[in-house]
C-alpha cells in the first residue's frame, strides 16, 4: 500500500511539474509578440512565473533569460554605436584626423568595433540556441514537448 501511494505521489508531482513547465513554455512562445526590442523580450520573459517549476527547469530557463539579456545589452551597444558614428562629431573627428595624416583612422576604428559586435552577436546567438536546447531537454525529461509554432 505504501509503495502504491508513493507511486501516485510521484506521478502527481510529475504531472504538476509538467503542467507548470507547459505553462512557462506557452508564455515564452508569446514573449516576442509585439516586442520591438530585445529588452522588451527579456522583460516579458522575466514576468513569467517559474516558481512552480522544478529547480532544474528554473535554472535552465534563467540561463536562457541571461542569454537574452546579453543580446539586449548588445542591442543597446549597437544603437549607441550607430548614434555616435552617424553624428556630426564623428564626421568632424574624421576630418581633423585626415588633416593630421590619419585619414582612415576613424573608419578603421569603426570597422574594428563593428566586427567585434558581429562576433559577439554570433556568440550570443549560439548561447541562445544552446540555452533553449537545455530548456527543451529538461522539459522533455518531464514529458513536456514544446508548443508548436503557427504554421507547423
Amino acid at each position: 500500500m505504501i509503495c502504491s501511494s508513493l507511486i501516485v505521489l510521484a506521478f502527481v508531482g510529475c504531472s504538476s511539474s509538467a503542467s507548470s513547465i507547459r505553462k512557462v513554455l506557452e508564455a515564452d512562445s508569446k514573449t516576442i509578440d509585439g516586442a520591438t526590442t530585445h529588452s522588451q523580450v527579456v522583460q516579458a520573459m522575466r514576468a513569467i512565473d517559474l516558481s512552480k517549476c522544478p529547480e532544474d527547469f528554473q535554472d535552465a530557463y534563467t540561463d536562457h533569460i541571461h542569454a537574452w539579456e546579453r543580446m539586449a545589452q548588445l542591442e543597446k551597444q549597437a544603437n549607441q554605436f550607430v548614434a555616435t558614428n552617424n553624428s556630426g562629431q564623428a564626421f568632424l573627428e574624421s576630418v581633423v584626423r585626415g588633416f593630421l595624416g590619419d585619414p582612415f583612422g576613424k573608419a578603421t576604428e569603426q570597422m574594428a568595433e563593428h566586427r567585434q559586435m558581429e562576433a559577439t552577436e554570433k556568440q550570443i546567438q549560439s548561447d541562445l540556441q544552446r540555452t533553449f536546447q537545455r530548456v527543451e531537454k529538461i522539459a522533455l525529461k518531464y514529458g513536456v514537448s514544446l508548443p508548436r509554432k503557427p504554421g507547423q
